[in-house]
């Protein structure tokens, strides 16, 4: 969070936001950065599925900014509506930022006292960005250095660190940026200090956090233990099966390798990734020369941040006041509830006395706008699969918040499983929630840990070690 105070500006990191008073937190000169994402990448044309997505405009407060922001949304509902009428392709990026850029008239060349004073509301530059983010991960290593207990013994600046970031072509430049970021923020960067999103996540669930490291001897050099890795868990009995049946169960018929997808629905964006598992060498890491690639990912701009904007747009104008209220507070808890509530449950939710989700019809709207995010979710998947020639898939493992909503969940499921005959899937459920189809599809239930943290437990995993750098 940026704050103003009287022309000099302060940034709170993390949980030290809760330290600024909530006035000022309302002020029209604070500036709050929740994805930082956006800032450092720049994906291509094809790697964009999300149509509407905005940040609202939050400098601007008064009676006839909201008025005027309402009707270029109105106006933006409308150009949406034309675009696809008339044939247009979901993958173009238009955003909301965008199209007013270009739609909008311009604001007035001369100023009053109190605009210049004010900070600017456009995108910060990249040195501020850079500064910004520096003292983000330096608020980080020392938060996580508090969490541990005198007994740990441990320093955080001395241990090798990874970050995960998106699956994006051509983007080794915001990459290298933010690991020479991490080093002057105190971190000490591992040899491998990027993994792609995709990947990591894969591996957190597989291996549910699992390194296992062995020798015969017990003695230097170690090896890899995949029994102590994945034995026992349940993606590894699933694929132990496979081989005892023959590799049956593909759609292409009798297969040697067991194909899990894995799809992941965050904030900022969706995660495909492969991983095809040898059952007679019971490996995966020697077959990234096979074709059809037995390791593969691959990310698109489409998160929940994305569904929550298109939401949005669709309901009337004070209870889009009341959805941006919740998606830009710095307290992210009351907008978690909404997600469950709402996209969950189709149930009501009021916030500061606004009701949403609360007629049939409205929450029909929702649920249609939430189906046609699903679908899109469903097309990049497919773009996914024929880029890099895979025919089928004996296993999905839907996960990421975007997966909580059953809507999305069970589309992504009914057309995995129309297309390419997959029966076995694991997602997040409830303890006692189960899935219900006519087609006999089996849905494993995936740890609520896991749902969230698997990115980043996969990323630690010793497994990254062994891999070549293009794999990961």
């Amino acid at each position: 969070m940026r704050v103003d105070e009287g022309g000099q500006l302060r940034y709170f990191f993390g949980s030290d936001v809760e330290q600024v008073p909530q006035w000022c937190r309302d002020a029209p000169t604070t500036k709050v950065y929740r994805n930082w994402k956006p800032l450092f990448f720049s994906p291509t044309k094809g790697e964009h599925i999300a149509i509407a997505s905005h940040d609202g405009d939050a400098g601007h407060n008064s009676a006839s900014a909201v008025a005027g922001v309402a009707t270029l949304e109105r106006q933006y509902r409308d150009w949406i509506a034309d675009h696809f009428r008339t044939g247009g392709a979901a993958g173009n990026i238009v955003t909301f930022e965008q199209w007013k850029a270009v739609t909008a008239p311009p604001r007035r060349a001369v100023a009053s006292p109190r605009e210049v004073s004010r900070p600017s509301d456009r995108s910060p530059g990249t040195s501020e960005i850079d500064s910004i983010a520096q003292g983000y991960f330096e608020w980080l290593r020392k938060f996580v250095q508090s969490c541990l207990g005198p007994k740990d013994n441990m320093n955080i600046a001395t241990i090798p660190t990874r970050i995960t970031l998106p699956s994006f072509a051509n983007q080794r430049d915001a990459e290298d940026r933010l690991v020479n970021i991490l080093r002057q923020a105190g971190w000490r960067c591992d040899e491998h200090a990027v993994v792609h999103e995709p990947f990591a996540n894969a591996l957190g669930l597989f291996t549910e956090g699992k390194n296992h490291m062995w020798s015969p001897t017990g003695e230097e050099p170690l090896d890899l233990s995949y029994v102590g890795m994945f034995g026992g868990t349940p993606f590894f009995k699933a694929m132990r099966h496979f081989a005892l049946q023959g590799g049956q169960g593909a759609a292409a018929g009798p297969s040697p390798v067991y194909w899990v997808l894995t799809i992941d629905i965050g904030g900022f964006t969706t995660d495909f990734s492969m991983i095809g598992l040898d059952v007679e060498e019971m490996d995966f890491l020697d077959g990234h020369d096979a074709i059809p690639r037995r390791l593969s990912k691959h990310s698109v701009v489409a998160g929940v941040r994305h569904l929550d904007d298109r939401v949005q747009l669709c309901l009337p104008m004070e209870k889009q006041e009341c959805l941006r209220d919740l998606m830009n507070s710095v307290n992210q808890l009351p907008l978690e509830t909404f997600h469950h509530t709402v996209y969950k449950h189709g149930a009501p939710l009021t916030h500061k006395g606004v009701t949403v989700c609360e007629s049939d019809e409205e929450r029909n709207e929702i649920r249609e706008v939430v189906l046609e995010f699903s679908k899109q979710v469903c097309t990049a998947l497919d773009e996914f699969m024929t880029v890099n020639g895979y025919k089928s898939v004996q296993e999905v493992v839907l996960t990421g918040g975007g997966m909580c909503c059953p809507t999305v969940r069970d589309s992504v499921m009914n057309h995995a499983n129309v297309k390419y005959g997959v029966t076995q899937f694991s997602a997040p459920l409830d303890q006692d929630e189960r899935i219900h189809n006519d087609r006999q599809l089996q849905c494993r239930r995936i740890a609520p840990k896991l749902v969230r943290a698997a990115t980043a437990i996969g990323g630690a995993s010793v497994l990254i070690d062994c891999l070549n750098g293009d794999q990961w």
